[in-house]
């Protein structure tokens, strides 16, 4: 089951009340509230729940003017839930100073699949603090860079080969009988370009 809420300017209370619902949900897989602006406050009573929520798998917190006390609730949510897949978090307050919360709670995280973090504030700096977060995680395979402040190649090329890692492992993990070379080529792990098209960082470097 999925709800969508995005674009409905809900509010702190309506974030309250839907705190209720999950509390004693158990079906609902997909929930988007981009670009409601529900800011820290609502990200913190958002967390009480999802700390402890076992069916949610996406989550949409897009365009919500997410700060660091927001980024530092949702760093203990993934250290804590065990069943999101997919988080989006593009287009908030995200830079380099508060990247770190989800870097650390990245070396704890071992379900998260996709990371949507584009159109945030965050520099080459803050793009290795999150490599060295990826060194110790083994599920993240996707991660959405595009919109921020320039990287340069060193970078992609360190958090692409960290992810493709993590590719690897899981099929192997799967039981893949072969693995064809060939196909690892189509692989996207990372996504950086500036334009915000997805695109392919093997080609944007020319391996």
């Amino acid at each position: 089951k999925s709800l969508c809420l995005a674009g409905n300017d809900i509010g702190i209370t309506s974030v309250k009340s839907l705190v209720e619902m999950l509390h004693s949900n158990t079906s609902l897989e997909f929930l988007e509230l981009g670009c409601n602006e529900i800011g820290d406050g609502g990200v913190r009573a958002l967390g009480e729940v999802l700390r402890i929520n076992t069916c949610l798998k996406v989550i949409g917190l897009s365009d919500n003017g997410i700060g660091d006390e927001g980024v530092k609730e949702l760093s203990e949510v993934l250290r804590l839930n065990s069943t999101i897949k997919e988080l989006g978090l593009a287009n908030n307050n995200i830079g380099d100073d508060n990247i770190r919360y989800i870097a650390d709670a990245l070396r704890f995280n071992s379900t998260l699949e996709g990371l949507q973090m584009s159109d945030n504030q965050i520099s080459n700096v803050g793009a290795r603090v999150l490599a060295q977060g990826l060194r110790f995680n083994t599920s993240l395979t996707r991660l959405h860079l595009e919109c921020n402040i320039d990287m340069d190649e060193d970078v992609g090329t360190m958090i692409g080969g960290l992810l493709e890692r993590n590719e690897i492992e899981k099929k192997l993990t799967e039981s893949w009988a072969v693995i064809d070379p060939a196909g690892s080529k189509a692989f996207c792990p990372v996504f950086l370009s500036k334009a915000g098209e997805m695109c392919d960082i093997r080609a944007m470097y020319g391996l």
